[in-house]
């Protein structure tokens, strides 16, 4: 038994924690039935999918172990299955032989698997089915044995594994499916309905009345197979539907509808792939949520009114049914602050008037309403002096930033307002100086009367503050002479993370500081986007000239900050960025987003940004006449 184990030079190979040296006890351990030995080569072997150069070594005698560990062969045959289909972080060839190395050693133990699928253990012939699925090359003599094996095998879970198995190997023909399809057990119905989602073109009808139909009651007993990628939770069955929203809608309105709240619960978590990834799913879906801020169970009412938050403004559809509830549901309940999120982000005066009452309540209890208030803006003027004379009362921290930010979205250029947010924010700039500073930069005059204190800031230790104070005192006062200086030091220092904030500054002071101008142009090839883009910004608003700005921007038009402000001044620049045009036009017209690493919370409400900033553009480009 595990002859030859100490022959191998173990301490010159590598796993996940360093020298592969620990690999012959953990093996002899599981051969002793040892699961938490067990467990600990899932960590070193294959940790989280990886692949090392000490575990190629290592399969022959995991494949040698299911003959004798035997209440342990569903893991080793799992852990089989991650080796066969691991991936190395060792660059170039070096990575591709390891994880050639390794298949090819687990398929090594084809006929051990094959034996397997015979076993007394439904869940080891499952599991030995996956394992073969990982392994073997499509024209594998073997794949013809799990293919009869499909017709033979008396357990539906197991039927089910020898499916996925052959979708896996490219093995599901069509024939083949719309027969597992009418197989007499749910299970494996959705399983061969599963598979069928996979291949190219629009899955069958019949295909989708299986998971329509039987997916919700056969969920659970799919994920007791060993291997997560074949448990289809309805949300990884939406998923793998990754070209075809239309189909995954369907499912979803069936699944909303279901008598068990778990499913209904289940379709709404499903919901995030198409709603963050296809701009037409929101307003598709937007009518079946609303219905759920009805539903019986609180936990379905409290995942719709999360869903409705972050479908940006196709959620109009539902405001009414949102403010229903927001009136009927307790204030510091999570539904209820969703909902006001929602209507914040959709500008409804209800919310706005439900904020300011609640912030003007004695004693201060805004919970859960930072989401919305980071919503508010200039829409929202009954809530600008309640959220000033709440600025030195909220918590410390993310909440006052946001209550601090919130005031300045409201009472630029609002005279009275401005003038009268002015104190409190005085009041902060020592506590919270980057945002106090950045504030007082945007009410502009109003904020006259903390430039004594913003002129005692021009030397702070924080260089993004010294930035934001040398962009007030301009906005304030055009007082050019003391900013100016403050800026270039900042552009100047090229190992400081503040460089984009004084370009940025720069751009919006424009013509008056034409004289740093010639800091710029050696800007404009950085590797880094939050440099390039925002020097070459600032460098058309300095001196007008679109010629050496137009190429940067073409290269940095993503949906990222530095993106937003190229496509700003791509429509700024007008008819001489038409080469901008073809990509303008995708960013504004493609059914998919643009936008997919952001949070969920807010990535809708900044794709449709990104979506309208690059239609504006177009439209700038095409009629030049200011908007």
């Amino acid at each position: 038994m595990l002859e030859g184990l100490d022959d191998v030079a173990w301490d010159r190979l590598g796993h996940a924690y360093g020298p592969a040296t620990d690999v012959p006890d953990l093996l002899r351990a599981v051969a002793d039935g040892d699961v938490a030995a067990m467990t600990e080569l899932f960590a070193t072997v294959v940790h989280s999918g990886t692949v090392y150069a000490g575990t190629v070594p290592a399969v022959p005698f995991l494949i040698e172990l299911l003959d004798v560990a035997t209440a342990l062969r569903v893991d080793l045959l799992l852990l089989l299955s991650d080796i066969a289909r691991g991936y190395s972080h060792e660059a170039g060839e070096a990575g591709e032989d390891i994880e050639r190395a390794a298949r090819a050693a687990v398929a090594a133990g084809t006929p051990s698997y094959l034996r397997l699928l015979t076993d007394d253990a439904a869940a080891v012939r499952a599991e030995a089915a996956h394992t073969l699925g990982s392994c073997l090359e499509p024209a594998d003599p073997a794949v013809s044995t799990i293919l009869e094996r499909i017709d033979d095998d008396d357990a539906p879970l197991v039927r089910a594994g020898l499916i996925f198995a052959a979708g896996m190997l490219g093995a599901a023909t069509p024939q083949g499916v719309a027969g597992w399809l009418a197989d007499p057990d749910p299970v494996a119905r959705v399983a061969a309905a599963v598979v069928a989602t996979d291949a190219p073109g629009q899955p069958s009808d019949a295909a989708l009345t299986v998971l329509e139909r039987d997916a919700p009651p056969s969920i659970r007993a799919l994920q007791t197979l060993p291997d997560d990628t074949l448990n289809p939770a309805l949300n990884r069955i939406v998923e793998r539907l990754t070209d075809r929203w239309e189909p995954q809608i369907r499912l979803l309105y069936s699944w909303i509808g279901h008598p068990d709240p778990r499913v209904r619960y289940a379709a709404i978590f499903a919901m995030e792939y198409p709603v963050h990834v296809w701009r037409p799913a929101p307003a598709r879906l937007v009518p079946a949520l609303a219905r759920c801020l009805s539903d019986p169970e609180r936990d379905v009412r409290r995942a719709a009114v999360l869903r409705l938050a972050q479908s940006g403004r196709a959620a109009a559809a539902a405001a009414d049914e949102l403010w229903a509830l927001v009136e009927r549901e307790p204030a510091g309940e999570p539904a209820s602050a969703n909902a006001v999120r929602a209507l914040c982000g959709l500008r409804d005066p209800r919310a706005a008037a439900y904020l300011a009452q609640r912030l003007a309540a004695q004693p201060l209890d805004v919970s859960g309403l930072y989401g919305a208030i980071e919503r508010l803006g200039p829409w929202a003027e009954a809530c600008r002096e309640p959220l000033i004379r709440a600025v030195p009362v909220v918590p410390a921290g993310h909440d006052r930033i946001a209550v601090i930010a919130a005031v300045g979205r409201l009472c630029a250029g609002a005279a009275a307002a401005a003038t009268e947010a002015v104190p409190a924010l005085r009041a902060q700039l020592a506590q919270d100086p980057r945002i106090a500073t950045r504030v007082l930069g945007d009410l502009g005059p109003y904020a006259i009367g903390a430039l004594p204190d913003l002129h005692t800031m021009l030397d702070h230790q924080d260089a993004i503050v010294r930035v934001n104070v040398a962009r007030a005192l301009v906005r304030i006062g055009a007082d050019l002479d003391t900013a100016l200086p403050v800026l270039r030091a900042a552009i100047d220092d090229d190992g400081a993370g503040h460089r984009s904030h004084a370009l940025r500054a720069l751009g919006e002071i424009g013509p008056a500081a034409a004289e740093l101008a010639s800091l710029l142009p050696p800007l404009f090839d950085s590797t880094d986007e939050w440099v390039a883009v925002p020097s070459a910004t600032a460098y058309l608003y300095l001196t007008g000239d679109p010629v050496p700005v137009v190429p940067i921007l073409l290269r940095h038009l993503y949906p990222r900050v530095w993106g937003l402000d190229a496509v700003r001044c791509l429509a700024d620049i007008g008819p001489a960025a038409r080469a901008a045009v073809p990509a303008l036009q995708h960013a504004a017209t493609s059914e998919r987003r643009h936008i997919t690493t952001t949070g969920v919370d807010t990535l809708v409400d900044e794709d449709e940004l990104w979506a309208d900033l690059c239609a504006a553009a177009l439209d700038r480009i095409a009629d030049p006449r200011p908007s």
